[in-house]
């Protein structure tokens, strides 16, 4: 929205005021504020174009305490930048918390007949048109939405000769079985809909196939005479698994439910407390604020919007994102490249800054960097309780534009991310290098902590147009990100350095981060993951615990050249600490309760990966193992060794060596304590007479300083009952949530 300002400029110069109760036709003094973010930044706007587009003196802009409600997207574009001797900034006024909303408050109650007059409703008329919304909230506890039963598919899915095959056991729901209805159609023999009047409001929830995603598909039609159920966009992968419907008014039968009829513009609720409170709120923006400049896609011309700072603001309520079937994902649909899905979203921008902001209670993601993303920093701030993903640094698809990178996330608590879209990650790094993710806590997420990816070499040989290996040459993941015209020398060959020149997520600095209780809602994931990136990543002195089955660590498929060392991973009994595929090196890092393994599906570790010097510590006897030894066959002798295992109380060390000995690994290890200054207390400094040092492992540095600055996490866990209830952490069967019918948009919140 434009507004026609009449600003004194001298005010503009230095210092501007908004407050919710201003107004943008007044000159921003502390005694006549401004009352937008988009009035106060066509107001500098002007100051900037009046001093020939090149800002001469630093703007300071003050927001008073109060919500500032958006109706629509505010944009910053390359007319809004600071310069290089004068930047622009945001900020809280001191003392005071400025909330940016994309909510709109519900309010205009009336009792229904519903459930014996349980059920409310309310007029929404903007949600006909374009505002409809996917999340609501009650204050800062995200509301379920209305749910069928669940549908249990007892199938077993086998893939046989790149043909996704079925095997049909006793079920009431079956494929309609053509190539293209299998991402599509469903087919039920009990009635999922007896009101299918707006059929267009509801939506399939499902985890298809793949136990690492779960996907919302809005329904395109339901038959109930065929049983026949089609949604308007693909799934992921094809849609065997128990899935749910959403948002039918019949399937409204639980308090604190509620359901959205768009025809009629009518919300209905059924409030636990029996009647709505006066906080409920339906986000209906897909972003709150864009920093966009001049994104030149196909070619090489961009102009980015340069030296914004947004500080010390709280960002919240923003809609769930809604796949389009223009959509392209990135890594296995865990978000969607170049896409507003987020509360604060740099696209086209260099040397900007958010530090002590808060990104709490929102549908969908928190901040995202996408194409043109240099020197962004986001630092100091909390990320909490958000249906997406925390942090995306998403560059352009596999080609020579090389133009995101050299990023700071430094010092942030991001925490409860993917409470819809439960495989919303921590930090998604994709397609974007030599960035520096350090000094965070991440945890309490619905998958993965942080994420560091490509596109795998599979994709290329198909061509935009090629139909491979069963694959939907339409498919949403990776296909339209690929820059096809340069990445010429990539195909079918199997040389990974023809591929490596255009994985542009290398050289990532990721250390001194804490990530912990991940996976609370998906399996098949790690809290730290890297797939088909550059080389030159370095994953160092980091915390990784309390993580439920699966492994801590992880290099996946098509992953070559990263450097794993002075991690201390903390598992149990039945965890790979570090799982390793490809060509990597695991050096100096401290495992307790979990050990190291190789992977094999998609190819294992390849001659040339370095396993040395590390201590794997054990206080568990049941433990059998220390390294999946089956896993390592390609692996020289001298590529396992110098590393130091331990069992309390037992010789299970001494027996686990002679093993690896006997394959020709682990000469030069040892079955020995490594005298640690005190492990059950979590520290992990070696003794000046530790046996770890004869075998050239090294103390890991600064581990007092992992975690957050000001709250490093050793610290911290020490005084909440040290190793001891780390190992007592109670983990969830995450693969038992939908079997246990826990509903959906509730995760987040139990």
């Amino acid at each position: 929205m434009t507004v026609t300002l009449s600003v004194n400029m001298a005010a503009v110069a230095g210092t501007l005021y908004v407050a919710p109760n201003g107004d943008d036709a007044a000159p921003g003094s502390i005694e006549e504020p401004l009352g937008s973010l988009a009035g106060v930044r066509d107001a500098v706007r002007k100051r900037i174009a009046a001093d020939g587009g090149i800002l001469r003196e630093p703007v300071t802009v003050y927001f008073r305490e109060g919500t500032y409600r958006f109706t629509e997207t505010v944009v910053f574009g390359s007319e809004d930048s600071g310069s290089a001797i004068a930047g622009v900034t945001y900020a809280a006024y001191e003392g005071e918390t400025p909330v940016f909303s994309g909510g709109i408050p519900v309010q205009n109650w009336e009792r229904t007949e519903l459930k014996g007059g349980s059920v409310w409703k309310a007029s929404v008329p903007w949600a006909k048109e374009n505002r409809t919304f996917h999340a609501l909230f009650d204050g800062e506890t995200l509301l379920p939405r209305s749910r069928s039963k669940r549908f249990i598919n007892t199938r077993e899915l086998h893939k046989k000769d790149g043909r996704w095959q079925e095997l049909m056991h006793e079920t009431s729901i079956r494929y309609v079985k053509t190539r293209r209805d299998e991402y599509t159609k469903l087919h039920c023999e009990e009635t999922l809909l007896t009101d299918t009047a707006n059929v267009g409001d509801v939506e399939l929830f499902i985890r298809p196939s793949a136990k690492w995603l779960v996907n919302y598909l809005p329904l395109k039609s339901y038959d109930p005479e065929s049983g026949v159920l089609e949604t308007t966009i693909e799934g992921t992968y094809p849609l065997i698994r128990e899935f749910y419907l959403e948002n039918a008014l019949e399937f409204l039968d639980t308090p604190g439910e509620w359901s959205l009829n768009t025809e009629e513009g009518m919300l209905y609720y059924w409030p636990k407390s029996g009647r709505p409170g006066e906080s409920i709120v339906a986000p209906a923006l897909p972003a709150l604020v864009r920093v966009e400049g001049d994104n030149d896609v196909e070619g090489y011309a961009d102009r980015p919007v340069r030296g914004l700072t947004f500080k010390g603001l709280t960002f919240t309520y923003c809609n769930r994102d809604v796949w389009t079937a223009k959509d392209i994902g990135i890594q296995h649909d865990w978000d969607m490249w170049d896409k507003d899905n987020c509360l604060l979203r740099f696209r086209g921008a260099e040397d900007c800054t958010v530090e002590h902001c808060h990104f709490v209670n929102s549908g969908s993601g928190a901040v995202r960097v996408d194409l043109h993303g240099q020197r962004i920093r986001i630092e100091n701030s909390i990320i909490r309780n958000v249906g997406g993903t925390g942090v995306l640094l998403s560059g352009y698809g596999p080609g020579t534009k090389d133009v995101n990178r050299n990023n700071l996330v430094l010092n942030n608590e991001i925490e409860n991310c993917g409470t819809l879209f439960w495989h919303g990650l921590g930090v998604f790094i994709w397609q974007s290098g030599h960035n520096r993710i350090a000094h965070n806590r991440i945890h309490n997420l619905g998958y993965m902590g942080m994420v560091v990816s490509g596109v795998r070499r599979r994709f290329f040989g198909q061509g935009p147009w090629v139909e491979e290996r069963g694959d939907n040459p339409d498919r949403r993941e990776y296909m339209k990100a690929i820059r096809w015209s340069e990445t010429t020398k990539a195909g079918k060959d199997e040389d990974w350095a023809n591929y490596e020149p255009y994985m542009h997520a290398r050289c990532n600095l990721i250390e001194y981060n804490e990530i912990f209780n991940c996976m609370q809602r998906l399996i098949d994931g790690n809290c730290v993951y890297l797939s088909a990136t550059g080389a030159g990543n370095v994953v160092r002195r980091n915390l990784v615990h309390s993580h439920v089955k699966g492994n801590l660590l992880r290099t996946d498929d098509d992953q070559y050249g990263t450097l794993v060392t002075e991690n201390i991973i903390i598992g149990n009994a039945s965890q790979h600490g570090y799982a390793l595929k490809h060509v990597n090196s695991f050096e100096n890092n401290v495992l307790v309760q979990s050990m190291i393994s190789g992977q094999g599906a998609g190819g294992g570790p390849e001659g040339g990966s370095v396993i040395k010097h590390n201590i794997v510590y054990h206080v568990d006897p049941d433990i059998k193992t220390f390294t999946n030894v089956r896993m390592f066959k390609p692996l020289a002798g001298e590529d396992i060794d110098r590393n130091l295992y331990y069992m309390e109380g037992t010789d299970a060390a001494q027996e686990f060596l002679v093993t690896m000995r006997e394959k020709g690994w682990g000469m030069h290890s040892l079955a020995a304590d490594p005298l640690f200054e005190d492990v059950h207390n979590l520290d992990f400094r070696l003794k000046s007479n530790s046996p770890a040092f004869g075998l050239g492992i090294k103390p890991i540095e600064g581990q007092d300083e992992i975690g957050l600055i000001n709250d490093p996490a050793l610290l911290r866990l020490r005084g909440e009952g040290g190793l001891a209830a780390l190992l007592q952490v109670e983990l969830h069967d995450s693969e038992m949530f939908l079997l246990k019918g826990h509903q959906p948009s509730l995760l987040g919140n139990e």
